[in-house]
């Protein structure tokens, strides 16, 4: 079974060629069902805002690029518009140890990132409900899946914050201990506020409030989050009864001072994403004020990126032994056919003789026969059973026996080519 893979990333092109690549699902089912009509009989297609690969096996190595390249350019928008220098290509062994990393976050934008696995399995799915997968990417996404959680779940490769958000919030844990039961504002309501929220609101807080210089735009963004919308005028009491406070405005003079600050008698934990300063430096000092601005949470981020890419060899080595089992699996595929049409031919020859026999004998003899034949039968190829699934087809000369046995008794199955994986070598 040959597999291709198409593709390009964040690596190999910008966002703006990207973009020419962002396909709907609607897209996603036109080109899988072209790819089907035209004799591909496995594809998925992995779409993101960081990726466009494309996943086909089933046919020779040459057909299969040569089609997907000619569906994406009759199929893809703007897909024409995409200098070659941006496209990239895998086959066999390399496409499938390219799919494994990408779901275990290994080739993500960020080191360990835990969308894509989710992305991953999404564009699984949607191959699954066209009808465009086999037991070919059956078993590959299985597999993908499996490491990729071990990934996840045995090595610290998605843990530490790599993100300002998530600096952030691991930063307002550690400073108040939970933020369950906790009342947090956030002034902003930008790119970064957004991102900000989505860990505020799932943190169990008690009382979110949102803080724009604008009410429209306080309501409508905190409407999508639950949030209470207040007035840039209201800050200084909400800060009062505040457990915390995000800030990540663009505005180019602080909005948090000493002034502008209530007298806080509480514990409060403030953290400034704006550059420059939302909170003035000396609003720390007040009694009770923790205040972490974007320098201390780059110090953090770059700690969790370390922590990661410390990870990322032994998460390597583990998608290296799940390449190596699936080469494993894919080479012993046209044994275990052969096998079966082996046995298969003999008990042919077997049911032709009990037919001819049948004709001359009652009930009684017939089945003493056909039990007779069927013990001989299951001796006879026994050891040779045996031989067959004992042969390693990456052996030059296993893959020679197996190919006369073939010949010999007019088997199917053909081994793939042993360039295909034989450098897949296990891991350490």
């Amino acid at each position: 079974m040959h597999c291709y893979l198409r593709g390009l990333n964040h690596k190999t092109a910008p966002a703006s060629v990207r973009e020419k690549l962002a396909l709907s699902p609607d897209t996603k089912r036109r080109v899988l069902a072209a790819l089907s009509s035209a004799g591909i009989p496995e594809a998925v297609i992995l779409a993101t805002c960081n990726r466009t690969e494309f996943y086909v096996a089933g046919a020779g190595p040459d057909r299969l690029a040569a089609v997907t390249r000619d569906v994406i350019a009759e199929l893809v928008p703007d897909s024409e518009g995409v200098d070659d220098e941006h496209w990239y290509e895998a086959g066999y062994g390399d496409a499938v140890e390219h799919l494994l990393r990408v779901a275990a976050g290994l080739d993500s934008m960020v080191l360990g990132e835990p969308e894509i696995l989710g992305q991953v399995r999404q564009a699984w799915d949607l191959a699954r409900e066209a009808g465009s997968t086999g037991a070919f990417f059956n078993e590959v996404f299985q597999r993908c899946f499996r490491v990729a959680k071990r990934v996840r779940t045995e090595t610290g490769i998605g843990a530490g914050s790599v993100s300002l958000a998530s600096a952030a919030h691991q930063t307002l844990v550690a400073e108040l201990g939970t933020l369950t039961g906790k009342h947090a504002v956030l002034l902003g309501t930008g790119e970064i506020a957004a991102q900000m929220v989505k860990y505020l609101s799932s943190a169990g807080l008690a009382r979110l409030s949102v803080v724009s210089r604008t009410v429209a735009r306080a309501e409508e963004f905190a409407a999508q989050y639950g949030a209470e919308p207040v007035h840039i005028g209201d800050l200084g009491r909400n800060l009062g009864e505040a457990d915390a406070l995000v800030t990540a405005t663009a505005c180019p003079t602080p909005l948090v001072t000493r002034d502008t600050a209530p007298d806080i008698s509480r514990r409060v934990a403030m953290v400034d994403l704006a550059h420059p300063r939302n909170i003035a430096a000396d609003v720390g000092d007040l009694p009770g004020v923790s205040l972490h601005a974007i320098d201390d949470l780059e110090r953090r981020i770059e700690e969790g990126l370390a922590r990661r890419r410390a990870q990322a060899p032994i998460a390597d080595a583990m998608v290296r032994r799940e390449v190596h089992a699936l080469a494993a699996w894919h080479c012993s595929r046209p044994l275990t056919q052969m096998v079966k049409d082996f046995r298969r031919t003999f008990e042919h020859t077997r049911m032709v003789e009990m037919t001819r026999a049948a004709a001359d004998s009652t009930d009684a003899e017939l089945a003493a026969l056909d039990e007779v034949s069927r013990r001989l039968l299951g001796k006879l190829l026994h050891d040779a059973t045996l031989s067959m699934k004992s042969l390693d087809l990456r052996d030059d000369r296993d893959r020679e026996r197996l190919d006369a046995m073939a010949g010999m008794f007019s088997l199917r199955g053909a081994a793939a080519p042993k360039h295909a994986w034989h450098h897949r070598e296990a891991a350490d």
